[in-house]
């Protein structure tokens, strides 16, 4: 990326979106390691904790990420997540 010909106001906002795109793949990130290891993924700890008593409970109580960290996850990510929620439905 090439900031030669970029004026100081428009370097500064393409670092900050730089950096907010960093923090949410990495904000993903750790939302995904939390619920595959079955932690909370607003406090962290171990289920049951006070936001959650169970890992049904987390997954049954509608959509777990927003649309831009969904989008900021990596394919392996989201196939990791599908994957852990389908062994809790599966009999």
């Amino acid at each position: 990326m090439s900031l030669t010909h970029l004026s100081n106001i428009s370097i500064v906002k393409r670092l900050e979106n730089m950096r907010l795109d960093r923090l949410a793949k990495n904000s993903a990130l750790i939302k995904t390691n939390c619920l595959t290891s079955e932690r909370c993924p607003k406090c962290t700890l171990k289920l049951p904790c006070k936001h959650y008593s169970s890992v049904e409970e987390l997954f049954g109580k509608g959509k777990l990420f927003k649309k831009h960290e969904w989008q900021s996850m990596t394919d392996e990510q989201r196939n990791e997540m599908i994957q852990y929620k389908l062994s809790l439905d599966a009999p």
